[in-house]
Parts: structure tokens; C-alpha cells; sequence
């Protein structure tokens, strides 16, 4: 198979829910150029940038010699209808004499918070995130700059001020 989609969890909170998507290419593809990969979601749905560092743009231009793989992260913030919805990844690719496209529907479940009980989790695809996650702090710390803001204190009497002067922490 050229193409194959896992979820992290079986069900998805239908609101402020998280879940992370891992799409893997096949080494069938090595050889072919301008691989693009089209994520479309369902309404209410939304996705980070990947978490391999593919470049992107309206889709992600996986570049097979960082990896043959694909992690996003998909969450919902506000409330979405309960029930089953399908998340498409479609793969165009070339191979110098025409264009090849194929789609890969993947069925997702939202559920209210009470019933996530239920879910079932796929360890590698959590130990493919971990991996990534181990990662990708080093490269961040070389390029971000940390800033300490200290934060603005205010007393005002009352009949309490007393206990925030005695426990007040000042960092």
C-alpha cells in the first residue's frame, strides 16, 4: 500500500478534543517527485502545522529524505455534532509522464467527553509522537529566545490583605 492513514484514538471529543493523525508513505514512492499530500477535514475540525518540519502551504510537500511519514495534530475547539465524520488524505504525485492521484478515507467518531472512556489507543502512533516530541526541543531551543516578564502585583486593603502579603510568592 502506498498510502496508510492511523489515528492515535479510536474517538475524538467533539469539543476541545485532540487526536493526532499519522499518515505513512510508501519507499514505492522514492523515486517519484512533487509529492503532495491534501488533508481535508471536516467542518469544525482543524490541524497544526506537521510535526516532521515537511514544508506546507495549502498542502504538505513531504520530503521523503526527512522521512517517509507525516504527523499532524487535529483538534476540535468548539462543540461539533455527535456521530461520524470522514477526514481525506489525498496523494498527488508525478512520474515524469503524468500525474497520479489516490484518496484515503478515514472515518472518525466524535463522542461527548462522558463517552471517551470508550476509546482505544494506538501505542505506535503515540510512540511515533513521543519520538517526534524528543526531537524537535533541541532544534527549537537553538532558534528561540526566552523572555521573563514579571508579573505586575497589586495590594488592595481589605480584610485579606494580610494573607496575600504573609503567602504572596514573588518569582
Amino acid at each position: 500500500m502506498i498510502l496508510e492513514t492511523r489515528l492515535a484514538k479510536s474517538i475524538m471529543e467533539n469539543e476541545e478534543g485532540l487526536n493526532h493523525l499519522w499518515i505513512l508513505l510508501s519507499d514505492d514512492l522514492l523515486g517519484y517527485k512533487e509529492l503532495q499530500l491534501n488533508v481535508q477535514l471536516p467542518e469544525g475540525v482543524h490541524r497544526l502545522p506537521n510535526l516532521n518540519g515537511h514544508a506546507e502551504n495549502e498542502s504538505i510537500m513531504p520530503d521523503l529524505s526527512k522521512g517517509q511519514d507525516v504527523l499532524l495534530e487535529i483538534y476540535t475547539e468548539d462543540a461539533i455534532e455527535c456521530g461520524e465524520r470522514i477526514i481525506t488524505v489525498s496523494l498527488v504525485y508525478s512520474d515524469g509522464r503524468k500525474q497520479i492521484e489516490m484518496s484515503h478515507n478515514i472515518p472518525v467518531t466524535f463522542v461527548n467527553g462522558e463517552e471517551i472512556e470508550a476509546v482505544s489507543i494506538d501505542e505506535e502512533v503515540v510512540d511515533r509522537l513521543k519520538e517526534l516530541r524528543n526531537t524537535s526541543p533541541r532544534e527549537t531551543l537553538e532558534t528561540t529566545e526566552c523572555v521573563n516578564i514579571r508579573q505586575n502585583t497589586f495590594v488592595k486593603s481589605n480584610k485579606f490583605s494580610f494573607l496575600e502579603e504573609k503567602y504572596r510568592v514573588d518569582y
